[in-house]
């Protein structure tokens, strides 16, 4: 039992940094993320951590969202719904974001939604206080973030070689364990971020006998067409596959999107020959380019899920081939927290 709770332990710290990591070279926040200002007291006060859910795609008033804002992320909550996306405001501010000039909250900049239970966050109070002097140099500079984030899930670590004390005061590590548990958690966290880059576009309209009175007003039994906007907001290029969840929606498009670009997708819809409200359901993936486009292109057009596997398998394999660097017979001790302090 003791073994396992300190595999756990271990485990647990280099999972945070491996998300750590991860977030850093997906400009991100994953999984978890803390407030840097005042504007969201007194729900999370500064430097408060909180945990995000990723997948989460639809929003409604009230939630607390975590969204990228002129090059900033930004945790907010949902003033209100808008066609185009959401208003938000800070808890603490007299007005809200929009009102300030700020352009809406588009889905495709949300990295998701503030964790509740029973209604109430989940806070771990002044987290970021030791981490909040560093914060802007460290998202400005990626390879200081990669480098400290990766020595802060070695933070308690010593080398040394030595006998087993008898009391296990410390857990024993040999290199190439923790290089194993980091590549495992390094594959969890980019299958989780590469899932929750698949976003839903919901493009909404009615079929009524006034069609054309209002822009989204159709006749029954039209064939039209409706424009998806896609921009890729990250520093690094990606490739974006949008694929049609519904049958009477017509898409299915590939391309490759450097940094700040962005393209125009059109969707062909098949409206019912009934009068009614309906919603049809795109989704737009988006994935780092680690294979040719053709790939891509074959894996998507049967699953969207199958090309987050090939890049798996692509970066397991990377990290197969470079195991045996991490053969050493160095030996890290991290004191065990389960004993007491004599």
């Amino acid at each position: 039992m003791r073994t396992i709770v300190e595999f756990i332990i271990i485990s647990g710290i280099v999972m945070l940094s491996a998300v750590s990591i991860v977030g850093a070279l997906f400009d991100r926040p994953v999984l978890l993320s803390y407030v840097t200002s005042d504007s969201m007291e007194p729900t999370i006060n500064r430097y408060d951590l909180f945990f995000i859910n990723p997948f989460s795609h639809q929003y409604s008033k009230g939630d607390i969202i975590v969204f990228k804002s002129e090059g900033k992320w930004v945790c907010h909550r949902v003033y209100a719904v808008v066609d185009d996306g959401y208003i938000t405001k800070g808890d603490n501010n007299v007005a809200t974001d929009q009102s300030g000039g700020k352009n809406i909250v588009r889905s495709e900049n949300i990295a998701g939604k503030v964790i509740t239970i029973f209604g109430k966050l989940i806070l771990i109070p002044g987290v970021g206080t030791y981490t909040g002097s560093i914060s802007s140099l460290v998202w400005k500079n990626k390879l200081l973030f990669l480098v400290i984030f990766s020595l802060a899930g070695l933070f308690s670590l010593t080398g040394g070689k030595g006998r087993r004390q008898r009391n296990r005061r410390y857990i024993k590590l040999r290199h190439s364990q923790l290089y194993t548990i980091m590549c495992f958690s390094v594959l969890i966290i980019v299958s989780l971020l590469s899932v929750a880059l698949i976003t839903p576009h919901n493009i909404s309209y009615g079929t009524t006998s006034a069609a054309g009175v209002r822009p989204e007003w159709v006749s029954p039994g039209d064939v039209f067409e409706r424009e998806i906007e896609i921009k890729n907001h990250g520093i690094y290029p990606y490739y974006f596959y949008v694929k049609s969840e519904s049958p009477r929606a017509e898409v299915e498009e590939g391309f490759f999107l450097m940094p700040g670009d962005g393209a125009v997708v059109s969707v062909v819809i098949h409206a019912p020959d009934d009068t009614g409200i309906y919603s049809e359901k795109v989704l737009v993936c988006k994935y780092l380019p680690l294979a040719p486009l053709a790939v891509f292109d074959a894996l998507a057009a049967v699953s969207v899920y199958l090309p987050i596997m090939f890049v798996n398998f692509e970066i397991g394999i990377l990290m197969l081939i470079l195991y045996p660097l991490a053969e050493s017979s160095e030996v890290y001790k991290v004191r065990n927290p389960l004993t007491r302090r004599v």
